[in-house]
């Protein structure tokens, strides 16, 4: 779901954050020969973004339907798993 947000005279819209193999925090470098270039993490963050900050769309699709494709686009990604940015413990967030 997008929403639309007017600001400062520039159009904003809220979408959902999702991390790229190499956006991923450095304690996971065990699993990274795991995750292909193409996987996507969703995660529980939304950002607002500028709309003319947007390169142009992409598909992310789950890991059956791109198994199942047979010509993938630069623009074609897959997302097998959510990804929690914070772990509440002891009263504390963590990374």
């Amino acid at each position: 779901m997008v929403n639309f947000i007017r600001k400062l005279s520039f159009l904003n819209i809220r979408v959902p954050r999702y991390y790229k193999k190499s956006d991923l925090p450095v304690k996971y470098a065990n699993s990274l020969k795991y995750i292909s270039e193409n996987e996507v993490f969703l995660t529980d963050h939304k950002d607002f973004t500028n709309v003319e900050c947007i390169n142009g769309p992409c598909a992310i699709i789950s890991f059956e339907e791109y198994e199942a494709l047979s010509g993938i686009t630069n623009n074609t990604f897959y997302s097998r798993l959510f990804f929690i940015r914070f772990i509440r413990k002891n009263g504390f967030f963590i990374i």
